[in-house]
C-alpha cells in the first residue's frame, strides 16, 4: 500500500479495478486507490474465487476492468462516523473475538442501512465480513490458516464491494490477498484463505 505513512483514514473514496488474467481462479489482480480530505494512496490485492463464479456461460457475473467507486468510513472513529451514514462500506479497525465481530458486522449494518457491506478485523488475524440481504458471512480465522501480511480491512471490504457490484457472488469468494511480488503471490495463493 501507498500513501501516506500511518493507518489509512477514517473515511475514503475508493476506486477498484478488478484486472484480467489467464486463470482468475489463480487470483484476479485487483488495483485500488483512495483519495481523503487532501490525501491519497494506492494498494494492490489478489481475489481468489471458486472456479464456479468464473465458468463459461451465464451467469457472467464480473466485467473486469471496470472501476466499481465507493465510500469506506469507519463508524466508530470522529472523522469517518460522520460520513458512515453515507458509506458503501464499513470498516471497524478494533479486531475481536470472531464471535464478537460478526456480531458487530451485523450490527453495523442494521446502524447504517445504506451500506452494503460491513467489515470487523477478528483477533485470529482474519475479518468478518456481514452483507446486507445475504445469508452467506465470509470470514478466515480459526481452523483457517490466514495470509501473511494481513489485508487491511478497508481494502478487504473494497475488493469484495468491487465484486458484489459487478455482480460477482460472495460465496464464490475463496480469499483476498496482499499484493505482492511475483513469486511471494504465488506462493500465497495456493489456497491460502484470509478475510
Amino acid at each position: 500500500m501507498t500513501g501516506p505513512t500511518g493507518p489509512p483514514p477514517s473515511a475514503a473514496w475508493s476506486t477498484v479495478r478488478l484486472g484480467t488474467g489467464d486463470d482468475p481462479v489463480a487470483g484476479i489482480p485487483v488495483r485500488v486507490t483512495w483519495r481523503a480530505r487532501g490525501t491519497a494512496g494506492r494498494a494492490c490485492a489478489w481475489l481468489l474465487v471458486q472456479a464456479t463464479a468464473v465458468a463459461p456461460g451465464p451467469p457472467r457475473p464480473v466485467p473486469r476492468g471496470v472501476p466499481d467507486v465507493h465510500l469506506w468510513a469507519d463508524p466508530d472513529d470522529a472523522g469517518g462516523g460522520r460520513w458512515a451514514e453515507f458509506a458503501d462500506v464499513l470498516v471497524a479497525r478494533t479486531a475481536l473475538p470472531a464471535g464478537v465481530a460478526l456480531r458487530r458486522a451485523g450490527d453495523l449494518l442494521a446502524r447504517h442501512p445504506g451500506g452494503l457491506l460491513a467489515v470487523v478485523p477478528h483477533t485470529a488475524a482474519g475479518c468478518v465480513v456481514a452483507v446486507r440481504g445475504a445469508s452467506v458471512v465470509w470470514s478466515a480465522g480459526p481452523g483457517r490458516t490466514p495470509a501473511r501480511p494481513p489485508v487491511h480491512p478497508w481494502l478487504v471490504g473494497s475488493v469484495l464491494h468491487a465484486w458484489l457490484a459487478a455482480g460477482g457472488p460472495l460465496d464464490a469468494v475463496r480469499a483476498v490477498l496482499p499484493g505482492t511480488s511475483t513469486g511471494t503471490a504465488r506462493a500465497l495463493r495456493g489456497g491460502t484463505a484470509h478475510g
